[in-house]
Order: structure tokens, then C-alpha cells, then sequence
């Protein structure tokens, strides 16, 4: 930073773990890594490179790790960054998958966004199908 004008207080590290299973990570040799166990291993893993103090980024299915990291609030964890907000009320995930209406009890504005989000099942996720059969 300071090359740029800062000072050294403004320099961070930036630490980029893989997802178990893909890019420089191993194989899991146990089912169940999810993304509440990933998180839970990545918020070690800081612990354990001895930060004290991070914040957590994710795209893609990193946003499901890090959403899960924000809610479990270890108090390191200082801020989250997603790109790919994914919270949905778990009722409204079991009408989505089942294919069903919205709720009848949703507003205007949320009708059209589980229409989207339905558009978005139906037809959108020919990359997840592709992961879940040939993630490499």
C-alpha cells in the first residue's frame, strides 16, 4: 500500500481456500462435507493461521459456505461479502423444488420474486446438475 500512497495499516492478506474436493484440495476421505462443515473447517482454518480478525468473501457456492459462516458468528468474524445472496425460507425451498405455486400467503412483490426464482430452478441450473455429476 504504501507504494500507492497508503500506509501499512491499510495492508491485508487475503487467504483463498478450495471448496474439499476441488482446485488445490484433496478429496474428502469422509461424506458430509457441506457447506456447514466447510465453514466450520474454514473459520479453523483462520483460527489456525492465527487471525484474529476476518472477513469472508463468496461467490457461486462459496456464498452458501459463507453465508453459513455469518451465521454461525464465530467472533472473528468481523463482515461477510457475498455476490450470490441465496437466503430463501426453507418453505419456500420445498415449494420451488416440489415445482408447486408461490405460497398463497406472499405479497405482490414476493410472487414475483419466487416466479423469478422458479424460472431460475426450471431453467437455470443446468451448471449445478453439471457439478453434481462432473465437478472436474
Amino acid at each position: 500500500p504504501t507504494a500507492h500512497d497508503g500506509t501499512t495499516a491499510d495492508a491485508f492478506d487475503v487467504v483463498i481456500p478450495s471448496m474439499p474436493g476441488y482446485g488445490f484440495s484433496a478429496k474428502p476421505t469422509q461424506p458430509g462435507w457441506d457447506p456447514v462443515r466447510i465453514a466450520k473447517a474454514w473459520t479453523v482454518l483462520m483460527k489456525r493461521l492465527g487471525y484474529n480478525r476476518f472477513v469472508a468473501q463468496g461467490g457461486d457456492w462459496g456464498a452458501l459456505i459463507t453465508e453459513q459462516m455469518a451465521l454461525m458468528a464465530p467472533p472473528e468474524l468481523i463482515a461477510i461479502h457475498t455476490n450470490m445472496p441465496a437466503t430463501i425460507p426453507p418453505e419456500i425451498v420445498k415449494a420451488l423444488a416440489a415445482g408447486s405455486p408461490p405460497p398463497a400467503d406472499l405479497g405482490p412483490d414476493e410472487k414475483r420474486a419466487y416466479e423469478q426464482v422458479a424460472f431460475f430452478y426450471k431453467f437455470g441450473l443446468g451448471y449445478a446438475n453439471e457439478m453434481a455429476l462432473r465437478p472436474q
